[in-house]
Formats: structure tokens, sequence, C-alpha cells
């Protein structure tokens, strides 16, 4: 912290699972949907305000045990969950539009341990794509806002698919 003072913090999320909304999309109408068709999502569990307006809802594994993938968009438009090999940017840090990362301060994570993931959002999580994969196909136009997560779910499958660094890099730049 003395040679970067202003540095932001990352957590690793193995061990626990946050639903991250993200305020660029309608992820409150998102939840509410999800409520609705599923049942409620724990209330009381720690709880961040993202310095971009969304959320991030801190939990416990599901009742299985089993950690989650991390998913971007997969369970609803503007969420996405960090588990299994995921990060999740955590307070004091500072969003890129200029406002902090802070603990809720009815939520903290001093004031409640963390509530347990439904089963639900667990599944959902787990649940096989929809036949949406990260293979490039020619004449693809990547929307706007989904560039970055699509470009790395597919330099993560080039790359388990053996290639190296360069081979991912003109996989990645192709078109």
């Amino acid at each position: 912290w003395t040679q970067w003072p202003q540095a932001n913090i990352a957590l690793a999320t193995d061990g626990f699972v946050v639903l991250d909304g993200d305020a660029k999309h309608p992820y409150e109408t998102s939840i509410a949907a999800l409520e609705q068709q599923y049942g409620p999502l724990p209330q009381d569990t720690p709880l961040v305000h993202s310095g971009g307006g969304g959320s991030h809802r801190y939990m416990a594994y599901p009742p299985d045990g089993l950690s989650l993938p991390s998913v971007n968009g997969k369970v609803g438009v503007g969420l996405d969950i960090k588990s299994f090999q995921g990060l999740i940017t955590a307070p004091p840090s500072w969003h890129i539009a200029g406002q902090q990362y802070t603990w809720d301060a009815l939520f903290s994570l001093d004031a409640f341990p963390l509530a347990v993931c439904p089963q639900w959002l667990a599944d959902l999580a787990r649940a096989p794509a929809s036949g949406q994969g990260h293979a490039y196909t020619s004449g693809v136009v990547i929307p706007e806002g989904e560039r970055y997560q699509y470009l790395i779910a597919l330099a993560g499958r080039l790359r388990y698919s053996g290639l190296d660094e360069e081979e991912i890099y003109q996989g990645l730049v192709i078109g």
C-alpha cells in the first residue's frame, strides 16, 4: 500500500459466491424476474454497492456444498456469478466512473454471515449453455458491451484446446 496507495482490491471468489449486478444493464429487473419465477434471494447477507452503481451480494455455497462456475450474463441480463476461479472488486476500491465501492451500512461483512446461495441460482449457473458457443463464426457481430466477455471466453476455449499464446492471439484478431 505504501508503493501504490490507490491500488484497488480484487478478491478471489473461490470458496464463496457473489451475485454481481451491473448497473449498465437492467440487473434489478433480472433479479425481480428470477425471484418471481424461482423464489427470493437471501436478503440478510453482506452487500456491496459498486462504484459503477451496481451491487455485489455475497453468499455461501448452495445447499449441495458445491462451487459454482463464474459466469457472466447467464442467469440474467446484467447479472454475473463470481465463484470458482472468479474475481470481484472489493471495498474500498475505486470504480473507473470515480465512485468508491462500499459495504452497505446495514448489510456489511461484519453485520451478517454469508447467507446460503439458493439451489435454484446454482442450478441456473451450472446449466449447460443454450447452444451459444464461443467459437468464432465468420460474419458474427459481437454486440457492444459483450465484446470483452466474448473474447475472454473464446481465448479460454482456445487455450483449453491446446493452442499457445501466439495461436490464441491470431485466433482473436481474425476477421
